[in-house]
């Protein structure tokens, strides 16, 4: 890969930032701007599209010289939390002084969805709740349905969830930080308020924060199973370890297949990729190489290879023990997460099965934010950029409309006629982990096979409206790539 000359500032913990404002009516400079020579050398070095011939002057106000490098590939569509369809650039650039002050930021301690109901209603329901949290310490569960939200201790007092108000209801009151009720219906019981304010995320817990959310084994028969939740993959230097740890105990328990749940993974880094690589993937299999990030002509580079340790802990060969590899997809499965499932694929095969929903297909990684000027403090403008796409070990990136799933089965769905319901993560009758394991072993968790738990005072959902997971590109610090 060709190198650089690399004294610039890397900030390598951000997101991106929103779209640049417009300086169109600023006079042209009468020389080349220095901002402008650097995005271009940096772009010129690890851009994942070809720039454009000729390039525009560099005598442009800044953002639209930036804008006028990018490539018509350098997009791709979400849904906001209302609904609506966006699309947006991996690449984007900000004048620092333009950018909003920071605010205090809020969670409200579980990820729910929004759906319409066969009741004629909309309703959030709980997806997981954080463990640590105050919602977990008030005994909000995955699967209680949100009917109301609002301020004041009657429910004739709170705002009804509909079709149309989803998207900002319950949202508006979380990042007011103020407490508010919200009227909680509960599987076979009735319906209860629950007040609380939300918490201010930088106050939150390590618990709270850790990735890692469950894991457990299972056995049936032959067949002992591993199964662990990630819900995203940020943070490698703190909890890459703990994921490590973890294997290395399924490792000793003598798990022979393993679950891995990633249907809430929505975003991170790509620091995951050598440590579960190696530790997945069977020994004898092994080359050099897990995963690629490679620019679109595949002309330059970066290999993710096989490590025998990270951050100071040592990589189980768990993979050398393990029959099938089964992995959890979601509708908000997306960027790092979905290169680990398409990189496991290449060495695995038929032995890896994907099943849940189809994944958000994010093949492409961004930089962290790179500034304008080697001195943060100095810096104008402060920018992130397309790196590439991220490939298995055979430089295919072919999985841009989702990961390829060889069963979808739809968590919240419905069974025979009655409402299945949303088991705990790790719970055996958990819908998708139970299917999973009757996959695997021709049994279905319950006292009766064939049936899962349900509730019959429950509505049936019969549209997905959205979820309250937020998606971002996966990120690599430049800094990272020059190692």
């Amino acid at each position: 890969m060709k190198k650089i000359f690399f004294s610039i500032l890397i900030a390598t913990c951000g997101l991106v930032f929103s779209s640049c404002s417009k300086d169109g009516g600023e006079n042209m400079p009468q020389t080349p701007n220095a901002a402008n020579q650097r995005i271009l050398e940096i772009m010129q070095a690890n851009y994942a599209w070809d720039l454009p011939d000729p390039l525009p002057d560099e005598r442009t106000v800044t953002n639209l010289y930036f804008e006028g490098l990018l490539s018509s590939l350098d997009t791709y569509t979400y849904k906001d939390v209302g609904g609506a369809k966006v699309t947006k650039r991996y690449s984007s650039i900000s004048k620092i002084a333009d950018l909003a002050p920071a605010t205090t930021s809020y969670d409200i301690g579980f990820e729910y969805a929004a759906n319409e109901y066969s009741d004629g209603k909309a309703y959030y329901v709980v997806l997981y709740v954080k463990k640590g949290s105050k919602a977990e310490s008030l005994g909000i569960k995955r699967g209680y349905l949100i009917s109301r939200v609002g301020v004041g201790t009657n429910a004739d007092d709170l705002t009804v969830v509909t079709t149309s108000n989803w998207g900002t209801l319950l949202p508006d009151y979380i990042n007011s930080g103020q407490e508010f009720t919200m009227l909680i219906r509960i599987p076979n019981g009735q319906e209860g308020p629950f007040s609380m304010a939300a918490e201010d995320t930088a106050a939150q817990s390590a618990e709270t924060r850790n990735p890692l959310y469950t894991s457990t084994t299972l056995t049936y028969g032959s067949a002992k199973i591993g199964y662990v939740v990630m819900n995203n993959f940020l943070n490698a230097s703190s909890y890459v370890s703990p994921l490590l740890n973890q294997l290395s105990s399924f490792k000793s328990a003598g798990i022979n297949n393993l679950v891995l749940d990633l249907r809430y993974n929505a975003t991170g880094g790509y620091d995951y990729l050598k440590p579960i690589g190696s530790a997945l993937v069977k020994s004898q299999d092994k080359g050099t190489t897990f995963a690629y990030l490679t620019n679109a002509s595949k002309t330059r580079t970066t290999a993710y290879d096989f490590v025998t340790s990270a951050n100071g802990t040592s990589v189980p060969n768990l993979g050398d023990q393990l029959d099938n590899v089964y992995v959890i997809t979601g509708q908000n499965t997306a960027g790092p997460a979905e290169t680990l499932i398409h990189a496991l694929r290449a060495y695995w095969g038929s032995n890896l099965k994907v099943m849940g929903e189809l994944s958000k297909g994010r093949n492409v990684a961004s930089s962290g934010n790179v500034y304008d000027n080697e001195t943060a403090a100095n810096s104008t403008w402060v920018f992130q950029i397309a790196l590439g796409y991220m490939a298995d070990k055979n430089l295919d990136y072919s999985y841009n409309t989702g990961i390829l799933l060889n069963s979808e089965v739809k968590e919240i769905n419905t069974t025979s006629g009655t409402t299945s319901l949303l088991k705990a993560l790790g719970d055996p009758e958990e819908y998708v982990l139970s299917t999973i394991i009757f996959d695997l072993t021709g049994t279905t968790p319950g006292a009766t096979a064939g049936l899962r738990s349900s509730a019959s005072d429950m509505p049936t959902p019969v549209k997905y409206l959205g979820s309250s997971i937020k998606e971002a590109p996966g990120t690599i610090s430049l800094e990272s790539l020059y190692k």
